[in-house]
C-alpha cells in the first residue's frame, strides 16, 4: 500500500510539471502569434495527452487505496475516450494547419476541404478500430454483423453512400470549385459555390439564398460553369420596320463596322450580323458576338452599347427598330 501511495504522489508531481509546461507552451504560442505555431500546438496537445494519462493513472491508484476496485473499469473507459479525442484533435489540427498553408500556396481550396473531411473520417474509423476493444466493443462481432447485414445496411444507406461517392467524384473531376459561378439548367438554378462537402454542396443564389444540393444530383444533370470561360456571348435580336432588304443590308454593314472598332469584342471568335427572319412588322435581324471578358458588368455595358449602335444607326438611315 505504501508503494502505491508513493507512486500516486509521483504521478501528481509529474502531472503538475506537465501542467506547468503546457501553460508555458500556451504562453509562448500567444507571444509568437502565427510564427511557428504548428510545432507548439502539436507539443501542447501531446502534453495534454500525457497529463490526461497521468491523472487517470493517479485516479486508478487512489481507487485502489480506498478499495473502490469496480470503479477502475469506468476510469479506464474514460481514459480511452480521452485518448481518442486528444489524438484525433492533434492529427486534425496538424492536417488543418498543413491544408491552410497549401491553400495560401495556391492549392485548390475546394479540393483541400473535401480531402480534409475524407481524412478526418478515415482517422475516426482507424481510432475506433484500434481502441474498440478497450471501449468494450466486440470488433469481431461487428465485422461479422457487417458481413451478414451488409446488404440491408447498403440498401438503407444507398442515398447516403451515393452522395458520399459523388462528393469524392466531384473532388477528382472538379467540374466546379469553391467561388465558381455555376448554372444548373435542368433545375433552373444558378449561383456561387461556397462549400463542397462529402454529402452536399452549398450554392448561394444571386438573391443571397443558400441552396444545399445533394452531391448525387450532380452526377445526373448538366452543369454549366460560365466562370471558366474567358468570354461571354452577347446576342441581340431586333425587328427593323422595313421590308427593303437592300436598306436593311446597308444598316447591318454599318453596325458591323462599329462593332469591329469596339475593343471589347473578340475578333478571334465568330461574329454574326445577319437578317434572321421576316415578320409581319418587318425584317428581323440577329447580332451575335463574344465579349473579351467574363465580367457580368462589362457584358451588360457591351450589350447596352450594341443597342445604342443599332438604334442610332437605324435612325440615321431613317429606319425604326423595335423588339
Amino acid at each position: 500500500m505504501a508503494l502505491i501511495v508513493e507512486k500516486l504522489h509521483a504521478h501528481l508531481i509529474l502531472a503538475a510539471v506537465l501542467l506547468l509546461l503546457s501553460a508555458m507552451v500556451y504562453g509562448l504560442r500567444q507571444c509568437r502569434g502565427n510564427r511557428g505555431t504548428t510545432l507548439l500546438q502539436v507539443a501542447q496537445i501531446l502534453l495534454w495527452l500525457l497529463l490526461v494519462l497521468l491523472l487517470c493513472e493517479g485516479v486508478k491508484k487512489y481507487l485502489v487505496i480506498v478499495g473502490l476496485w469496480p470503479w477502475i473499469k469506468y476510469i479506464s473507459f474514460c481514459q480511452t475516450v480521452l485518448i481518442i479525442f486528444v489524438l484525433f484533435k492533434a492529427i486534425s489540427s496538424a492536417i488543418n494547419i498543413i491544408a491552410d498553408r497549401q491553400v495560401k500556396n495556391g492549392i485548390n481550396r475546394s479540393k483541400t476541404l473535401v480531402a480534409i473531411r475524407a481524412i478526418n473520417i478515415l482517422i475516426l474509423f482507424l481510432l475506433a478500430t484500434l481502441f474498440g476493444e478497450q471501449l468494450g466493443l466486440n470488433m469481431s462481432g461487428l465485422l461479422t454483423f457487417g458481413g451478414v447485414g451488409g446488404v440491408a445496411i447498403g440498401i438503407a444507406s444507398r442515398n447516403i453512400l451515393s452522395n458520399q461517392l459523388s462528393g469524392v467524384m466531384l473532388y477528382f473531376d472538379r467540374p466546379f470549385n469553391v467561388g465558381d459561378w455555376i448554372r444548373l439548367p435542368e433545375k433552373n438554378t444558378e449561383g456561387v459555390v461556397t462549400e463542397i462537402g462529402l454529402r452536399t454542396t452549398k450554392i448561394v443564389t444571386f438573391d443571397q439564398k443558400p441552396l444545399y444540393i445533394p452531391n448525387s444530383v450532380f452526377s445526373s444533370i448538366m452543369i454549366e460553369n460560365p466562370g471558366r470561360s474567358d468570354y461571354r456571348k452577347v446576342e441581340l435580336a431586333a425587328i427593323v420596320k422595313s421590308f427593303d432588304a437592300q436598306q436593311v443590308s446597308t444598316l447591318l454593314g454599318l453596325i458591323g463596322d462599329k462593332v469591329a472598332q469596339d475593343p471589347r469584342v473578340n475578333r478571334q471568335l465568330d461574329t454574326f450580323i445577319h437578317m434572321h427572319n421576316i415578320t409581319k412588322d418587318g425584317i428581323q435581324i440577329l447580332i451575335s458576338l463574344f465579349a473579351n471578358t467574363r465580367d457580368y458588368d462589362v457584358y451588360l455595358t457591351l450589350r447596352q452599347s450594341l443597342i445604342v449602335y443599332t438604334v442610332d444607326t437605324a435612325s440615321a438611315q431613317g429606319l425604326e427598330v423595335t423588339c
